[in-house]
């Protein structure tokens, strides 16, 4: 098998490539950059130059794509060809006026491109998707806040695609949108805008899902780290830290609370990452319409709040 990586950032670095070479069935790993890397730098990689990409003449088993939200959508128009199977880093695009047209649809005509939530394909996950299943769920809480980052950090800069909506706030709200699909329903939300760099650096939203089950999603950028969901259901919580992201080699577990008890219960250590990429790469049933259906319908979500401020 042949993958193509568009990027070279701190999450190609430290997550991607790591999760890619311990997959067996990978032959080749190639990597476009705009960076000056030497091949000895990332192991058996070979690389190209940005400038090389409209000259590649290669058929890949799956292309990821990591730069910029918004040159993502670019990338993609110009690899297309390459590969039936596409992941893209989070957010898929901060061009949501450009993504939600419905002429744009044909881009993803006969792909299956997936946005990059590695947390889905993690078994704490399938965890939380039993509780609510075999629970009378009354509440979901959710919390993705990150401490400031460096002041030159893309995440900054609103012509890069920087927005705390698109970086944290997709997390929780990808996980709602996953469970529920389009049985949400928004009561209020709210963002925090600087002024100063003109992007949201925070934000809520509180809704309703099926079966009236209530929604508290909140996220936000230079705030203590929280990263955590926790399901109320009657009598009985269930609390699950690091859901979203984890720390390298974390041993993920969940918490049953009731009264006066706490239950800690081992899940594993597991490569988020590598299992996503394992699974789009063996998966012979296409959903390319179903996967854009769900992507379109979380952003519509998503650009309503926006528009709000």
């Amino acid at each position: 098998m042949k993958v193509l990586i568009v990027g070279y950032g701190a999450h190609t670095k430290r997550r991607i490539i790591p999760a890619l070479v311990k997959i067996n069935n990978i032959r080749d790993i190639h990597l476009i950059t705009e960076r000056d890397l030497q091949e000895e730098e990332i192991g058996k990689i070979k690389i190209f130059n940005y400038s090389e990409i409209d000259n590649l003449n290669v058929v890949y088993d799956l292309i990821l794509i990591s730069n910029y939200p918004i040159k993502h959508i670019d990338i993609f128009e110009k690899v297309r060809n390459l590969s039936s199977k596409f992941i893209i880093e989070k957010p898929i695009t901060s061009n949501l006026e450009k993504f939600l047209k419905d002429d744009f649809d044909s881009l993803f005509h006969e792909k299956l491109v997936y946005e990059s939530n590695a947390f889905q394909f993690h078994p704490l996950y399938q965890k939380v998707k039993d509780i609510i299943e075999r629970n009378n769920v009354l509440k979901i809480v959710s919390f993705f806040t990150i401490p400031n980052l460096d002041e030159k950090n893309y995440r900054y800069r609103k012509e890069l695609g920087g927005s705390s909506i698109l970086d944290q706030g997709v997390y929780p709200i990808s996980l709602i949108v996953d469970l529920f699909n389009d049985n949400l329903k928004l009561e209020k939300y709210e963002l925090c805008i600087d002024d100063k760099l003109d992007i949201d650096t925070g934000g809520f939203v509180h809704g309703k899902a099926l079966k009236n089950i209530k929604i508290e999603l909140y996220w936000g950028i230079n705030q203590e780290y929280k990263n955590e969901l926790r399901i109320f259901a009657q009598n009985k919580e269930f609390y699950f830290p690091f859901i979203y992201s984890k720390p390298e080699n974390h041993t993920s577990s969940y918490f049953e609370i009731e009264i006066e008890n706490s239950n800690e219960l081992l899940i594993g250590n597991f490569d988020q990452f590598q299992l996503m990429y394992e699974n789009m790469l063996f998966q012979t049933d296409s959903n390319g319409n179903n996967e854009l259906d769900k992507l379109k319908y979380k952003y519509s979500l998503i650009q309503r709040m926006l528009q709000k401020n």
